[in-house]
């Protein structure tokens, strides 16, 4: 079942995955880039000359944290599997049991195993390959001690009560380099995914991590100094642990459901030093929480902690507030003030996490029943959910759809329409490793097997290539080129200065907007200032996007109220407030998709007498959606989401308001906000 390939390097298997249900849609140059090497769009993943260095190095486009450079089967061979047994020739246990191995699947179920699965050095379990409705592996549970460089990836492992008790559904004791992402993993005997001992480099992201069963029913423990990054994962119906940690830990944008009460996140409980990180995190509380978020923590435990919210009414909606930094919120904690240096995922706000965790987290190429009711639990935000002692209590494992696998005559993983439409011979699997010389400017093909599942723009040729400057950083020089005055509907807009021409002024380069205090106007108008919107208007078309940046030296007093911001042209939302300070001493970033949804952050704004830099990176996510990366003084701040906002058009907008939702009264002397250096750069 193993072909062995006879070129170098392997860098060419299975890149990142479709989101389900992901539509990607094109521009026409977009497609003709695509198309005209023949792309399949369903079957290649492709990473192009000036990115090759840093996917050469990351286990998948995608991963993060300590674990991401993973090696997982470089350099090895391919092994299909082809059945569904326990054990013997193309089964999965076979597939795992030596090193140096890249394993897809034709088969689609449950693997019913008796035996825990012992997993060898540098694999990668490609879940994501499987056709149907994936693989469900069920009835004992893993180990992955000493399995260096290994990746796993869209697969669901369900112990269940007949697993061996006192074990856990995952669990490590040793080992370096080892990432997971996508994996659903409940019913665990004693913890449900737990690293122990002298482990070093490890990631799970993405994950669900679900129902330990009682009596013991834990999350799991994560206790090793050698790093463990936890990122984006739910932790859902298990009565403690969610997790305990103790040493070196990144715990950021996780949901944790309905711990019970043994605890939700328990920090530490040793005297052994700690050094973590606990980031915009959501905690929401169930029918089984009794017990705050945070328990048992004491004075060795060193934790920088930063917008975590709790949600604890059990009202059927997602309201819940950010936690106090303090031992109130989070035990008997040390808090440290920055952040420890470790490699950082992107940046969600814990609501944005929330919202990602329902729709991709845990095996979500293959979302099957247990997942489902899983989700459902989270969406009732408190008011369903519930600890088991038998999976039968849920429904058991449920039935799990076989599919068929595409044809694949040279078993090299890499399916015959494929290798027919990009000139390769069907029948050699020597040729899975041709290289960029004659492939479309590429180093390594990366190939998608069976399955979509990548983002649209790991498909995308890099749009750093299209970029055109729409507004140049000098456009305050030739300030009626580029720009109008006021705002695009008029003078006014929620608050109290009206706008006015004579309020704008350049010098050298520098925009300033006056607001001067007057006693002439009718209320609520209580001052004259300044604003300028762009002339052009501004559309994220499909496969593209814009860097819009500035300077600023804002005024942050009560009352003062400055913006740089997108605005719908027609019609409301899209909205992008790329950067807004109300008056409050911090800086705002915020998406709207309605009135009631709008994701927001505010950070500190220190010395807003000094110029600051902030940038926003709009991309097409889908071809429905759009992301928004908020940057302040060059540091990554936070990812927000605006829902089909591509081919909406948006106007660009400089003002400077005041009181409104920045407070009352206002200064008593004229203050200014001023600007510089706007570019817009577009990679439509």
């Amino acid at each position: 079942m193993a072909i062995r390939f006879r070129l170098g390097d392997l860098n060419a298997v299975i890149g990142g995955y479709l989101k389900p249900h992901t539509r990607c849609t094109w521009s026409p140059s977009t497609q003709r880039l695509l198309y005209s090497r023949n792309m399949k769009l369903y079957l290649l993943l492709a990473l192009t000359a000036s990115s090759v260095a840093q996917a050469a190095q990351l286990a998948f486009p995608g991963a993060e944290g300590f674990g991401r450079y993973a090696v997982g089967g470089r350099q090895g061979a391919v092994y299909k599997v082809t059945n569904l047994n326990d054990s013997g020739t193309g089964s999965l246990r076979d597939a795992v049991s030596k090193p140096n191995r890249i394993i897809v699947f034709d088969v689609g179920g449950v693997i019913k195993i008796s035996e825990r699965i012992v997993v060898s050095k540098n694999i990668y379990i490609a879940g994501q390959t499987a056709p149907g409705g994936g693989i469900v592996v069920y009835g004992n549970g893993w180990s992955l001690s000493n399995a260096n460089d290994s990746i796993v990836r869209y697969i669901t492992i369900r112990m269940g009560k007949g697993g061996t008790s006192g074990k856990d559904a995952i669990g490590i004791a040793d080992g370096k380099n080892i990432i997971f992402d996508h994996v659903s993993v409940s019913w665990g005997r004693d913890e449900t995914f737990s690293i122990n001992g002298d482990v070093t480099n490890v990631t799970i992201q993405n994950a669900i991590i679900a129902q330990g069963l009682v009596s013991h029913s834990c999350g799991g423990l994560m206790q090793t100094d050698g790093g463990v990054s936890l990122f984006r994962n739910l932790y859902i119906d298990n009565k403690t642990r969610n997790p305990k940690v103790k040493g070196v830990n990144d715990f950021q944008n996780n949901v944790v459901y309905n711990w019970g009460g043994g605890g939700g996140y328990i920090a530490g409980d040793s005297q052994a030093d700690s050094y973590v990180n606990i980031i915009n995190n959501y905690f929401i509380s169930g029918p089984d929480t009794t017990v705050t978020a945070f328990t048992r923590g004491n004075s060795f435990f060193h934790a920088y902690v930063k917008d975590n919210f709790y949600d604890s009414n059990r009202n059927g909606k997602l309201d819940g507030a950010a936690l106090c930094e303090k031992t109130s919120c989070y035990s008997d904690i040390d808090f440290v003030k920055t952040p420890y240096n470790y490699p950082a995922p992107t940046a969600l706000t814990p609501q944005a996490a929330v919202e990602l965790v329902l729709k991709s987290v845990g095996n979500s190429l293959h979302r099957d029943s247990v997942d489902t009711a899983l989700i459902d639990q989270v969406k009732s935000y408190g008011t369903k959910g519930g600890q088991i002692s038998d999976e039968k209590e849920f429904g058991g494992v449920g039935e799990i759809a076989n599919g068929a696998a595409l044809k694949d005559s040279d078993g090299d993983g890499i399916p015959d329409e494929w290798e027919t439409k990009n000139g390769l011979n069907p029948n050699d699997a020597a040729d899975v490793l041709l290289s960029s010389a004659e492939k479309m400017q590429f180093k390594n093909l990366i190939i998608a097997l069976h399955s979509i599942g990548a983002s649209c723009s790991a498909l995308r040729p890099p749009i750093e290539r299209r970029a055109t400057t729409e507004i140049p950083s000098d456009s305050f020089s030739s300030l009626e080129t580029y720009w109008n005055y006021l705002y695009p509907w008029g003078a006014t807009h929620n608050g109290g200065a009206r706008m006015d021409k004579e309020h704008v002024s350049v010098t050298d380069g520098v925009l300033t907007l006056t607001a001067e205090p007057r006693d002439d106007q009718e209320d609520p108008i209580h001052y004259l200032s300044g604003a300028i919107h762009a002339k052009s208007t501004f559309t994220v078309s499909a496969g593209g996007g814009y860097d819009i940046s500035a300077e600023f030296v804002a005024p942050v007093d009560r009352g003062t109220w400055p913006a740089f911001w997108l605005n719908a042209a027609s019609g409301w939302p899209p909205e992008i407030d790329i950067a807004e300070w109300k008056g409050s001493g911090k800086i705002s970033f915020n998406t709207f998709n309605t009135s009631d949804e709008v994701t927001a952050l505010d950070r500190d704004y220190p010395n807003p007498e000094e110029w600051h830099s902030v940038r926003a990176e709009l991309r097409d996510e889908n071809g429905h959606d759009v992301r928004v990366k908020f940057f302040l003084d060059g540091v990554e701040q936070t990812t927000q989401y605006g829902r089909d906002y591509i081919g909406a058009g948006l106007r660009l907008i400089v003002n400077y308001q005041t009181e409104g939702s920045s407070g009352s009264p206002g200064p008593t002397t004229p203050t200014t906000f001023q600007v510089r250096n706007v570019e817009v750069i577009s990679l439509n």
